[in-house]
């Protein structure tokens, strides 16, 4: 399988639009019905996907500022919609490192990227993402979330999500 990320092959809102007739629906990041959800639409763009986010209270953490786990939490949707828009497969986190180089501030909008690693050969066993968050005033990176995923196949992902594969969900990983 070639992997090309300069290509978006797969239109994830639309795709949102089937997912939203599967009974188990419900995701935290994109779901535009779960009202306790984010529901984040980022944008893609070949090689990246991204998002303004505008911090607000139910995000906090302490003293104003996000909690830690916010950025981490949508950098890492924002990577499964990076793969799905570029190789339309779905993929697992398998090793995450994150960065912290300033405070989310609530009241504040960011600037929240995915792309690819430079440098680093991707593999359907390893695709080395990067998300980044910029303050989009001062240009600063704020927080910077590397991960790397695998791509499973039918039989690891039903063994992965511990259910059979319907037709709607088993699109996203080849025989």
């Amino acid at each position: 399988m070639t992997l090309n990320f300069n290509e978006i092959i797969l239109d994830v809102k639309q795709e949102r639009e089937l997912w939203s007739k599967h009974p188990e629906f419900g995701c935290f990041w994109s779901d535009l019905n779960n009202s306790r959800g984010l529901q984040l639409t980022p944008t893609i763009d070949p090689g990246k996907v991204w998002l303004d986010f505008l911090v607000d209270k139910y995000h906090s953490g302490i003293m104003g500022i996000a909690h830690g786990g916010v950025a981490v939490t949508i950098l890492d949707g924002m990577m499964g919609w990076f793969l799905l828009s570029h190789l339309g497969r779905s993929g697992v986190t398998t090793k995450a490192v994150t960065e912290y180089f300033g405070p989310l501030h609530v009241g504040r909008t960011y600037r929240f990227q995915v792309t690819l690693v430079d440098g680093i050969e991707p593999s359907v066993k390893s695709i080395p993402l990067v998300g980044k968050v910029i303050d989009p005033d001062s240009g600063k990176e704020l927080v910077k979330f590397r991960a790397d995923f695998f791509l499973p196949n039918r039989i690891q992902a039903a063994s992965i999500l511990q259910t059979k594969l319907d037709p709607i969900i088993e699109k996203y990983f080849p025989e």
